[in-house]
């Protein structure tokens, strides 16, 4: 029971780490002139969006070990 909480938890967490690229490929598809504009800028706001995703995961699944 436990390892398949786990095991749905991880899936979870895989999908939320998507989310970023998800919303990097949707504004390069919808809007390519503000993309090609602002690429530097929007490639750094989602890197620090997926670090910050990927600590809150760590610390959700660290804080429940523990």
């Amino acid at each position: 029971m436990g390892m398949g909480i786990l095991l749905i938890g991880f899936a979870i967490a895989v999908m939320i780490l998507f989310i970023p690229v998800a919303i990097g490929v949707g504004i390069k598809i919808i809007a390519t002139d503000w993309y090609i504009a602002n690429r530097r800028t929007l490639i750094i706001g989602l890197g620090a969006l997926e670090i910050a995703l990927l600590a809150a995961i760590c610390v959700v699944f660290f804080g429940l070990a523990v």
